[in-house]
């Protein structure tokens, strides 16, 4: 029998051997397969976290046993793209792509003739293209806010779309109604949240590694701990704004004290 999604066609097979998926041996199996791989002694590193694999090799010239190797600007490690200057156009540029594909796909249901609620259209959202954009954020949420402005430029045209929204409705509004931060905001939570836990984490090297004092804004070079000082930008601050006022009128529609 033969099966067919999208362009692409699998035939039936029988599986003779495996685990399922989240048991208490597959992370064995998994520890066994990984600790097998040869170390080599030719100065050639091994990386290895999770299902990632890297291969390390120094050397002064460019060239190795008469093989040419061509030079990378950037390079991917655990999903993060990296460059030599870690500004991370690169990085942004390539999940913003992965989610307008993303967005593309669910235009049905996320659009403005889909009969989804809000309330579904969001969680598809947040669940589906939000992840995408936002993924190891901590990382790089003290980008160039014109940079990361292009990320927001999805998150807006969702909001417009999923609420079928008229074209002057301010997309402030538009993300109380949803009850969406912006993705500055949510970056700059996701990096506290990182903070805080590897701060007070036992390892010693990751705690090392977080425990520092970021530069002051006016210095040329930032670095992750920057995002948790920087001041909100104006869109998020109409956001927050919008925010406050509707807590506080829902509070004194139910009798509860303002605080």
């Amino acid at each position: 029998m033969t099966h067919r999604h999208e362009r692409t066609h699998s035939t039936r097979r029988l599986i003779k051997a495996g685990v399922p998926q989240g048991t208490a041996l597959s992370p064995l199996l998994y520890s066994a397969y990984t600790n097998d791989i040869p170390r080599s002694t030719s100065g050639v590193q091994l990386a290895l976290f999770a299902d990632d694999t890297a291969l390390y090799y120094k050397n002064r010239s460019r060239t190795t046993q008469a093989t040419i190797l061509p030079f990378q600007r950037a390079i991917d490690e655990l999903g993060v793209t990296l460059n030599r200057n870690l500004l991370f156009r690169e990085h942004i540029a390539r999940v913003r792509k992965t989610a307008l594909f993303y967005r593309a796909r669910l235009g049905t249901m996320l659009g403005r003739k889909s009969k989804l609620s809000k309330r579904k259209k969001r969680t598809i959202y947040k669940m589906c293209i939000r992840t995408v954009m936002t993924y190891a954020s901590p990382v790089f949420a003290h980008a160039a806010p014109t940079a990361l402005d292009r990320l927001q430029v999805i998150q807006n045209k969702f909001c417009r779309s999923a609420t079928n929204a008229h074209w002057c409705d301010r997309y402030s509004i538009l993300h109380r109604d949803l009850e969406l931060p912006t993705i500055s905001k949510y970056m700059k939570d996701a990096s506290k949240r990182f903070f805080d836990i590897a701060g007070s984490h036992p390892n010693a090297l990751l705690h090392a590694a977080v425990n520092y004092e970021p530069p002051p804004s006016t210095h040329f070079i930032r670095r992750p701990r920057n995002v948790l000082n920087d001041p909100p930008d104006a869109f998020t601050a109409a956001v927050e704004s919008l925010n406050d006022v509707k807590d506080t009128h829902d509070r004194l529609r139910i009798g509860l004290p303002i605080s």
